[in-house]
């Protein structure tokens, strides 16, 4: 009878294993247009990475109203080729609101979240990549009034989510250095990358 529940316990762990990892980058690029080449850089790093599994979400403030961002899928061959002018590109700082909008769209349309008994399901786990000037992830309290807000509105698992936040910070300043420290320790499947 053990056998029966360890070839069980076998079969489901590695259905879920097997389960690929969706990447999901947001790019606020609104402070950092003048660092473009080394944003182009780190986000390369981590479409790399990925296996071509997921999509890009290029920031920018509504429109009439709207949500305004730009879309890329990872597949894109030329995705890496044209990512230098894309990040060149200068876009308006979005508010919080209109970050977590644009993410949680994008799960809900991709099917990575369902809406099964009432209720919100993780189906895929995420690797959610977001490049943030460090101004604008401090200020705009981006950590609590998305990523946090995705967590608990989206009922994210900490086994199926992780979150890596890469600031571009290349003036140090106590303020934001402070905040941003506190937030490193408050959660294992989220960190904080400064470049």
């Amino acid at each position: 009878m053990k056998y029966i529940y360890t070839l069980i316990f076998l079969i489901i762990t590695n259905f879920v294993f097997s389960q690929e990892v969706e990447t999901i980058i947001y790019i606020d690029n609104s402070i950092s247009v003048n660092r473009a080449s080394k944003l182009a850089s780190e986000v390369e790093k981590v479409i790399e990475e990925s296996n071509d599994i997921g999509f890009l979400i290029m920031g920018d403030a509504n429109k009439d109203g709207k949500l305004n961002y730009k879309l890329y899928d990872l597949e894109n061959d030329n995705l890496l080729d044209d990512l230098s002018s894309i990040c060149l590109k200068e876009r308006q700082t979005q508010r919080p609101q209109v970050v977590f909008k644009a993410i949680s769209t994008e799960i809900y349309n991709n099917e990575l979240i369902k809406f099964i008994d009432n209720r919100n399901k993780q189906i895929i786990p995420i690797d959610l990549h977001l490049f943030l000037n460090a101004s604008t992830f401090v200020l705009k309290k981006i950590y609590t009034k998305v990523i946090e807000r995705l967590i608990v509105d989206l009922k994210l698992t900490d086994e199926r989510f992780n979150c890596t936040i890469h600031l571009d910070y290349p003036k140090e300043k106590e303020q934001y250095t402070e905040s941003i420290d506190e937030i490193k320790n408050k959660r294992l499947n989220i960190k904080i990358n400064r470049y």
